[in-house]
């Protein structure tokens, strides 16, 4: 029986994708074989007469070699490790996926890598921690934070419903795969994947040309609905409420401007004045690699980044790392009719734009799968838009009925 080149790219690309949600789950020793396997896999299907290095792929790694020069001055020396392991980690996930993402079917498999992915995250953390449910959140001491965790439910999640459709099991087990998800964020106490998991949706509902009007507002009237419903359950609900319910109730009330901000939303105030006095002080090229970290060590005792990733860029790499990041947001919004055609555009654009709504509270430089959506969405760019512009403005009226 021969293999197909084909088999052993979807294989590569579905391990890869699998990989950005378990790596924090695995040992140094098992990420070396894992990532040994995806590198053999690689080389059995690269064509290098026809290998193209992608724009997305210049530009993260643009952006980690000014990483990488910034430790000759940064004052971190206690563990810019942090941060160059992973984002070196993941400029090698580039290499080895984005010769492949300029076909639709390939950034498909991507993503059902990241259904498989985190169905295990999640399974592991419950496995683990169901003796705590109704105690504390989940996943925090497995995934390293809470939040972390959280974002692997929230890409399992909209990864799922993305893909609800050609997933070819019963409708019966989709129902119970996607309470299964919702549990886990639920759980995980993380407001952001909650909010991610209902604006992935929508956005995929505003952006898609194809459906007819009143298809666009039932379903956002069913989605306005549930997501309705699942606040209620989470501040009525005496579990849930210890998990997420209350995090909700306090993010509401910091918006209202009402005195009931928990404490991270004041810890997180906190790091966001540290790192815009730090940009102040050095504004161009910043104080360098995970710098930071150390400063909010000496001001609070937390060797924590900043939960910011505009300030995080702008404090360590200055104005310089800023352009040498974000450049690439503005190139995909100037170009962002090419994606608009089909199912795979829509998905990878409303990412973009979660992707950067969720910059004021995470940071996308060192998050594997943010950074694979990126790079895919900059390839169907450069090489996908008009194929699909073209065959969809053929077939969009037989689509939308």
């Amino acid at each position: 029986m021969k293999i197909k080149k084909e088999d052993i790219k979807k294989l590569l690309l579905f391990l890869i994708g699998v990989f950005c949600q378990i790596n924090p789950l695995m040992s140094r020793g098992l990420m070396v074989i894992y990532l040994g396997l995806c590198s053999f896999l690689f080389l059995l299907s690269i064509d290098i007469k026809k290998l193209k290095i992608s724009k997305g792929l210049i530009w993260y790694g643009a952006f980690v070699t000014l990483c990488l020069i910034s430790l000759s001055y940064t004052i971190n020396t206690i563990n810019p490790d942090f941060v160059y392991a992973r984002i070196l980690i993941y400029l090698y996930l580039l290499i080895l996926s984005l010769p492949f993402l300029y076909k639709r079917e390939n950034i498909e498999t991507v993503v059902k890598g990241f259904i498989i992915g985190g169905l295990i995250g999640i399974t592991v953390v419950l496995t683990n921690q169901y003796s705590i449910i109704g105690q504390k959140r989940l996943g925090g001491n497995i995934y390293g934070s809470y939040a972390e965790f959280g974002a692997v439910c929230s890409l399992t999640m909209t990864s799922f419903i993305f893909l609800q459709k050609k997933i070819k099991i019963k409708n019966f087990l989709k129902i119970i795969i996607f309470a299964y998800i919702l549990l886990a964020i639920m759980l995980s106490g993380a407001r952001k994947a909650l909010l991610i998991s209902i604006l992935i949706p929508l956005f995929l509902q505003m952006f898609d040309k194809r459906k007819k009007m009143h298809k666009k507002f039932m379903i956002l009237f069913v989605l306005s609905i549930f997501s309705i419903l699942v606040v209620y359950i989470s501040l009525n609900n005496e579990y849930l409420y210890k998990f997420v319910g209350k995090r909700i109730e306090s993010g509401i009330s910091s918006v209202l401007g009402e005195e009931k901000d928990d404490a991270s939303l004041y810890e997180r105030n906190s790091f966001k004045k540290l790192a815009k006095q730090m940009f102040k002080e050095k504004p161009i090229t910043g104080w360098g690699i995970h710098s930071f970290a150390l400063k909010n060590y000496y001001n609070c005792g937390k060797l924590l980044y900043s939960h910011d990733g505009f300030l995080e860029i702008l404090s360590c790499y200055g104005l310089i790392g800023f352009i040498f990041y974000y450049w690439i947001f503005v190139y995909v919004f100037v170009n962002y009719k090419k994606l608009l055609y089909d199912d795979v555009g829509i998905f990878l654009f409303s990412y973009m734009i979660t992707i950067l709504l969720m910059e004021l509270y995470s940071i996308s430089f060192f998050n594997s799968f943010y950074l694979i959506l990126i790079g895919a969405c900059v390839n169907i760019i450069e090489r996908g838009g008009e194929k699909s512009e073209k065959f969809t403005k053929n077939n969009i009226q037989s689509v939308a009925r």
